[in-house]
């Protein structure tokens, strides 16, 4: 017995427990997750129109945003479409989604005319929940 004892005393240790190393990577996993929603916005400069009152729709999650910038270029998730492909974007993406719902982005100096085009592009395809990008002023 002494003898197992003394060998056993004298043996390194060769094994590693993972277990606090794959918590802390879950961890950072699971928080990286929840945060890049928010982290990720678009690089492309739009001066939403401001009003008095209405819902912010910077925070709101869930839709298709397509930005109309001061130049009249259409953007979704920072790729330049023109009016044609914008349609055919749309069309597989609500033939890819169940129920869509998008915001209209429109740069406040843009002409009135670039947007009615991307809205009626929106509509002839039958999407419904459309909303037009605003900036709640807050004093």
């Amino acid at each position: 017995m002494n003898k197992y004892k003394k060998n056993f005393k004298n043996k390194v240790f060769t094994g590693i427990n993972i277990t606090p190393l794959t918590d802390i990577a879950l961890t950072l996993l699971i928080i990286f997750m929840v945060a890049a929603p928010m982290i990720i916005q678009s690089h492309i400069e739009v001066s939403l129109p401001k009003v008095e009152q209405g819902t912010d729709n910077s925070i709101v999650t869930g839709f298709l945003t397509i930005i109309i910038d001061k130049f009249g270029e259409i953007y979704i998730d920072n790729k330049n479409f023109s009016l044609k492909n914008l349609q055919l974007y749309l069309q597989d993406y609500k033939d890819q989604h169940q129920e869509v719902s998008i915001i209209i982005n429109g740069d406040k100096i843009v002409s009135y005319d670039s947007v009615i085009r991307v809205l009626d592009i929106v509509k002839n395809l039958g999407i419904t929940r459309i909303s037009l990008g605003i900036e709640v002023n807050k004093y």
